[in-house]
């Protein structure tokens, strides 16, 4: 988790494109869950990659339909 922890931290002080990487590599390392898809779709918002938020917004509908982070999206709470 620390490894996550590293890649909120770089989100919250706007460091984007730090916080796509080690994203990138939590999903190579370990399982997915909806807290990394989530801050890996929020990463992707703000950096406007639109394809790779939808991406990762699917990952989260088709994986984890009953999470808060998915309720969030449909919401259109990012923060």
């Amino acid at each position: 988790m620390a490894l996550f922890n590293l890649a909120e931290l770089a989100y919250k002080q706007g460091d984007f494109n730090r916080a796509r990487g080690l994203v990138t590599e939590l999903n190579q390392r370990s399982d997915v869950n909806p807290e990394i898809v989530w801050l890996g779709l929020r990463i992707e918002r703000k950096l406007g990659h639109q394809d790779a938020m939808e991406s990762y917004a699917q990952k989260l509908k088709g994986r984890f339909p009953d999470s808060q982070q998915y309720q969030d999206y449909l919401a259109g709470n990012f923060e």
